[in-house]
């Protein structure tokens, strides 16, 4: 990429902007060839016809966005490896990013364009290219130095098969014809001296009696020096018996590897050298002896080439071992059956097996697809084998023991000579990305739903308050007349004083609320005597109940010894105040019952309150969301009662601040009891008392 000029495609529907993107880029590459595009058809055509390094791309622009652009070049075999930087407005939107990710683009750079970031990305994305390019220059080098190697050794193996079967004619004439014989001897040695693998032949004795032209090739020594010496001077020291062994064994006893196929060994060359050689040997008898013919052949370049592809093979999957996702290679056979012939050990991570359980076998990776999405993934694969096109599924998977997980799988096809078609591509867990999507949806719902709740409450408290304003100033206005007597002015003012208890109510909870949502509300704890307390607030409702003709009681089976605690006296006020309160309003006749004991918890003693009534009860359904804040406002009911729908969300943050909890036990029709606790460190003497 050093020698060759870089060229850099920006596609903005803003010709400002690609002036200014112009500008930055002539100061960190002056030399490089920048071309522009106003739309999405007119880059895709430039990015086909001039082939930049990397392109920049705008997100928003009218007919075709970016990421349709970013889908289509990534959708072009040709285009697929040129590296997309996104330049978008649209600081820190996630939602871009995550999509700006699945249409394949490489990085996002937001606007105003910092310069130097600039540069660096396009520096990174040139690196991306040239590492990209290497890999496939490498590959095709490796593929056609392979290719050719196969051909020249079938071409070998042919051309061996042929001389054996030669030679074996030829031995076969001199039996029969001593002339014939001669003349066999002529080709022969015509036709071995042009071979480029080396001929020998050796005698009984294991001594050269013929070396051909490629045999003094191979190891350097010519025919006179070799011609009469042993044959083990060609072979490494650790060879050189086991072709003695041959030769001494009885003729035609078969007992050899050696005889009749190709071995590899290691040859010795004149000069010392050791280098890899492929040995067959094949035995004939004469009226003079026995005879051996070898067939040698320099394996070097052969062996360079294998070590070269184990090499590179070792490389893939040390680098691929330490990535948690899964690079693989996934075959359909002719016969429609499956398998994984390469796979790296991120598919431990991905299906819960080793790469060796899908050599042969698809099974492994098939069990564990989530049965929903399983005939996706199906119709996906069959598509990509019918159009030849990229495969691309999000998909889950249920490994034994484990969550579900999501998996965002892409691969390219290629379709082979045996008619087979294999796909290259990788496997990665979104399960992360997938449930930030699921939070994100809830949130949203959530955040709806509660200013739905709002919008409702706000419209419920402009009516509390209208409600004791309309009866404060009206009757307020009534006393300005002087023709009422006194007893009606005094049942006039008793109403403004109840409309005007009743007003600082619903400001008190509305500040009360606002400091709890806020964070504010603070806890000042001091030595409260509980049963004091109670006796207060039974005091302070009973004028209540009684006019409402309801009975109130107050059970007090809490020992006075273990009366007096350290909490928020205020805040327990509140939380039976209100808790009262509800239970009074809710209940029309029968009784209220008010009660504190001690029980006994998982971290200790705690003191336990209850508030029990004979009221309307509270169905079923409704039993959670009543300690929500706004609820009633939501509650469209013919027996919704008037109140802002905020004391019992008070009376849970109050006791949630002091450490305890708050729940309900309530039917529909037979009433409801109310319990709350506090876990609260007793005395010694106390704990007898339980």
């Amino acid at each position: 990429m050093e020698n060759k000029q870089i060229k850099i495609l920006a596609i903005d529907d803003i010709p400002d902007n690609l002036i200014s993107i112009r500008a930055l880029i002539r100061e960190g590459f002056p030399e490089a060839i920048i071309f522009t595009a106003l739309n999405g058809a007119e880059g895709i055509e430039l990015a086909a016809l001039e082939d930049p390094d990397v392109i920049l791309l705008d997100i928003v622009m009218p007919g075709m966005d970016g990421f349709q652009i970013c889908k289509l070049l990534k959708e072009d075999q040709k285009l697929s490896n040129i590296p997309v930087v996104f330049v978008t407005a649209f600081s820190g939107d996630k939602k871009n990013r995550i999509r700006a990710l699945e249409c394949g683009a490489e990085a996002l750079l937001t606007k105003p364009i910092d310069q130097i970031e600039l540069i660096a990305q396009i520096r990174a994305m040139l690196k991306l290219k040239i590492a990209i390019v290497i890999q496939q220059n490498e590959n095709t080098r490796l593929n056609e130095l392979v290719e050719n190697q196969v051909v020249q050794l079938k071409q070998n193996y042919t051309a061996t098969l042929n001389l054996i079967e030669d030679l074996s004619i030829e031995i076969e004439a001199r039996k029969q014809n001593e002339k014939k014989l001669q003349v066999s001897e002529e080709h022969y040695r015509v036709l071995t001296q042009f071979a480029n693998d080396a001929v020998i032949c050796i005698n009984a004795d294991g001594v050269v009696d013929e070396w051909n032209n490629g045999a003094e090739k191979i190891f350097g020594y010519t025919k006179d020096e070799i011609s009469g010496k042993s044959m083990v001077l060609i072979l490494a020291q650790q060879f050189r018996q086991q072709i003695l062994n041959i030769i001494d064994r009885v003729p035609g006893s078969g007992d050899s590897p050696l005889v009749g196929n190709a071995v590899e060994m290691v040859g010795l060359h004149k000069n010392g050298t050791e280098f890899p050689i492929e040995l067959s040997l094949s035995e004939w008898e004469t009226s003079s002896g026995k005879y051996f013919t070898g067939i040698i052949r320099d394996i070097y370049d052969r062996k360079m080439a294998e070590n070269l592809i184990r090499e590179k093979d070792l490389q893939f999957r040390k680098l691929s071992a330490n990535l948690p996702d899964l690079i693989f290679q996934f075959t359909r056979r002719p016969d429609g059956t499956y398998c994984v012939p390469i796979a790296s050990e991120g598919i431990r991570n991905i299906y819960g097996c080793s790469p060796e359980d899908v050599i042969d076998d698809f099974a492994p990776i098939g069990r564990v697809i989530h049965p929903e999405d399983a005939d996706k993934v199906r119709c996906e694969i069959e598509n990509s084998a019918k159009t030849m096109s990229p495969f691309f599924c999000e998909y889950r998977v249920q490994i034994p023991g484990q969550e579900i997980k999501w998996l965002l799988s892409r691969s390219i096809p290629e379709l082979l000579a045996d008619g087979s078609i294999t796909w290259y591509g990788f496997n990665t867990d979104i399960t992360a990305r997938k449930l930030a999507e699921q939070e994100l949806v809830k949130a949203k719902e959530q955040a709806e739903e509660s200013n739905r709740l709002k919008s409702a409450f706000l419209a419920n408290m402009s009516h509390e308050i209208r409600t004791p304003m309309n009866g404060i100033l009206g009757f307020a206005a009534l006393l300005k007349e002087p023709n009422y007597s006194e007893e009606e002015q005094r049942d006039y003012l008793e109403i403004i004083e109840r409309s005007g208890t009743r007003m600082l109510n619903i400001i008190n909870n509305i500040v009360d609320i606002s400091k709890i949502e806020s964070g504010l509300m603070e806890v000042n704890k001091t030595s409260t005597n509980i049963i004091d307390q109670l006796e207060y607030v039974y005091t302070f409702f009973k004028p209540e109940t009684d006019k409402k003709r309801l009975q109130l009681f107050l059970k007090k089976s809490l020992p006075t010894a273990a009366a007096i605690i350290t909490t928020d006296r205020e805040k327990v006020y509140a939380i039976l105040i209100n808790l009262v309160k509800n239970a009074i309003k809710y209940t029309n006749d029968g009784m209220i019952e008010i009660g504190c004991e001690i029980v006994e918890t998982h971290g200790g003693a705690s003191l336990q309150f209850y508030i029990k009534d004979t009221g309307i009860g509270i169905p079923a359904n409704r039993q959670v969301a009543i300690f929500e804040r706004f609820i009633q406002a939501d509650i469209a009911d013919v027996k919704a009662f008037q109140g802002a729908g905020l004391g019992l969300s008070i009376a849970k943050a109050y006791v949630e601040l002091l450490g305890g909890r708050i729940w309900l036990e309530s039917e529909e029709g037979q009433g409801s009891t109310f319990f709350f606790l506090f876990p609260i460190p007793l005395l010694q003497k106390m704990q007898s008392l339980i």
